[in-house]
C-alpha cells in the first residue's frame, strides 16, 4: 500500500503505511511526544465483585466500574496499575493526537474504518494495531 504523509502544524512530516497484517506503521520525528499506557483494572474489579453484597444483578459492569472507581474506596484504586507494554495514546507535539478506539480515517480516507486498538513501539515510530469497524 502507498505511504500516506501527514504534515502537522509544526510542519513535521509523519508517514503511515499499512502492512501485510492490516496494521499501520507510523513513523516520524517523535522528539516531543506524550504517551499514555493502558490502565489494568482486573484485580480491582475482582475484589469489588468478591466484596459486593449482591446476587450479581446489582454489580456494576467492568465499564461502569472503570467510570466510577475513582469515586469509590481507595483500596480498589490501589490495585489499578499501568501496563507499560500497552500504549493507548500517542500525541506528538503538533499532532496528530491518536488514541485507542480512534478511526484512522481522521488521518486519511485510505484508512477509514480501521479502528486503533493499541500501539507498539518500533524503531523510528510505532506499529498501530487496528481492528476493522
Amino acid at each position: 500500500m502507498e505511504e500516506v504523509k501527514y504534515v502537522n502544524r509544526y510542519n513535521d512530516v509523519y508517514t503511515f503505511t499499512k502492512d501485510e497484517n492490516g496494521d499501520i506503521i507510523y513513523k516520524g520525528p517523535f522528539k516531543h511526544c506524550r504517551l499514555m499506557f493502558e490502565n489494568i483494572y482486573d484485580k480491582a474489579y475482582e475484589l469489588y465483585c468478591a466484596e459486593a453484597d449482591t446476587d450479581g444483578d446489582g454489580l456494576m459492569t467492568l465499564g461502569e466500574f472503570k467510570e466510577n472507581v475513582f469515586d469509590m474506596d481507595k483500596k480498589y484504586q490501589e490495585l489499578i496499575y499501568m501496563d507499560h507494554e500497552c500504549i493507548s495514546m500517542v500525541d506528538p507535539s503538533g499532532g496528530p493526537f491518536l488514541t485507542s478506539d480512534t478511526d484512522m480515517g481522521v488521518v486519511s480516507p485510505v484508512f477509514d474504518g480501521l479502528i486503533i486498538n493499541s500501539f507498539v513501539s518500533i524503531d523510528g515510530g510505532f506499529r498501530i494495531i487496528t481492528n476493522p469497524k
